[in-house]
C-alpha cells in the first residue's frame, strides 16, 4: 500500500576540467607571482650570480676575438692586394719608343716606386718624389702622372709626357741637343709632333759644355731661350719665325735674327723678356712709320733705351 519512494539518482561529478577555466589554474599547478619571482632572484647565491656573469663575459670575449680575427685577416688581405709588382707605360711617344726603351722606362719607374713608398703600398706612394727621381734620370721626360689599380690589380699606370723641342742646341762638343719652352736641355727628342730638321738652331759661342737635364746657363737665359719663339714672332706678323739664336761669349746677352731680316736683335738676359718685347714693339712701330730698316742690329739691352744701326 505504501510504496517506497525511490531516491533520486546520485549525480556524478565530472572528472574533466570545466571548460572556460584558464590553464594556469589547473589542479596541482603552482602559480608564481611577480613578487615571488623577484624574491627568488634575490635569494640566488652570490656565487651563482658571479658564475652567470663570468659566462657572459666569456661569451663576449669570444665574440670580440672572432671579430678581431676577421678584421686582421681582411686587413692582411688588403695589404697584400695593395702591393704593386708591375708598371704599365702610357706615353705620347709610343710610335717612337722601341720595346727595349719601354722596358727601360718601366723598370726605372718600378725601382723609383719602391724607393718612394712604404712596404710597397700604393696608398703610401710619394708621387712627387717618384716623378722627380725619374725626371732627373731621364731629362727628356717633362711630367709623369701615376695611378694604380690596387686593390683590384697590382699594376702601376704611368702616363709620361715627353718634352717638346723648340730649338736645337750645339755647344763646343758639337753634340746635338734640344731645348724645350722652359729652357731645359735634353738629348732625346721623342715627341712625334716635332720635326727636328725644321727647328731653329741655337749657336752657342759661350764655350760652355752643358749636361742634359740642366737649365741652359743662367736662369734668365732659360726664360729667353724657352720663350723667344712665342714672344717675338707675333710682333712681325703671321708666319714670322726666328732664323737664328746666338749665345755670345757674354752670357748676359742673347741675340736673335728673324727670318728674312738683315739685322740681329740683342736682348739682355738680366732684364725681363716681356719688358724688352714691349720696347721692341714700340721701336718697330716707329721704324715702320719712318720706313727705316736697320742694317746691323737693334739693341735692347739698356732699360728704357733702344738703339739700332
Amino acid at each position: 500500500m505504501f510504496r517506497k519512494k525511490s531516491s533520486p539518482p546520485y549525480s556524478v561529478r565530472s572528472r574533466q576540467p570545466v571548460g572556460g577555466v584558464t590553464e594556469a589554474f589547473r589542479r596541482n599547478n603552482v602559480i608564481i607571482s611577480k613578487k615571488q619571482r623577484e624574491t627568488a632572484l634575490r635569494q640566488q647565491s652570490v656565487t651563482q650570480r658571479q658564475a652567470d656573469r663570468h659566462k657572459a663575459e666569456q661569451r663576449h670575449a669570444t665574440r670580440v676575438k672572432a671579430i678581431g680575427a676577421v678584421i686582421c685577416i681582411l686587413g692582411l688581405f688588403l695589404v697584400y692586394r695593395m702591393n704593386i709588382s708591375s708598371v704599365k707605360l702610357e706615353t705620347n711617344a709610343s710610335s717612337r719608343l722601341s720595346p727595349a726603351q719601354i722596358t727601360t722606362y718601366e723598370s726605372s719607374l718600378l725601382k723609383a716606386y719602391q724607393q718612394h713608398t712604404i712596404a710597397n703600398q700604393a696608398w703610401l706612394l710619394d708621387s712627387q718624389g717618384l716623378s722627380k727621381s725619374v725626371r732627373d734620370q731621364f731629362p727628356e721626360i717633362e711630367r709623369i702622372e701615376v695611378t694604380s689599380t690596387a686593390p683590384f690589380g697590382s699594376t702601376l699606370r704611368a702616363d709620361i709626357r715627353f718634352r717638346k723641342a723648340v730649338f736645337t742646341w750645339r755647344d763646343v762638343s758639337n753634340a746635338q741637343q734640344f731645348v724645350d719652352k722652359n729652357g731645359i736641355l735634353f738629348d732625346k727628342n721623342l715627341d712625334p709632333s716635332v720635326n727636328t730638321s725644321k727647328l731653329t738652331r741655337i749657336e752657342d759661342q759661350s764655350g760652355v759644355v752643358l749636361k742634359t737635364g740642366t737649365s741652359v746657363l743662367t736662369a734668365s737665359l732659360v726664360q729667353f731661350v724657352g720663350q723667344l719663339h712665342t714672344k717675338v714672332p707675333p710682333i712681325y706678323g703671321p708666319g714670322a719665325t726666328i732664323g737664328r739664336v746666338i749665345i755670345p761669349k757674354s752670357t748676359r746677352e742673347v741675340q736673335i735674327q728673324m727670318s728674312g731680316q738683315p739685322y740681329l736683335i740683342k736682348f739682355s738676359s738680366t732684364r725681363g723678356l716681356d719688358e724688352q718685347v714691349g720696347e721692341l714693339t714700340t721701336l718697330l712701330g716707329f721704324m715702320r712709320g719712318q720706313k727705316i730698316t736697320p742694317a746691323a742690329y737693334i739693341d735692347l739691352r739698356v732699360a728704357h733705351k733702344s738703339f739700332y744701326k
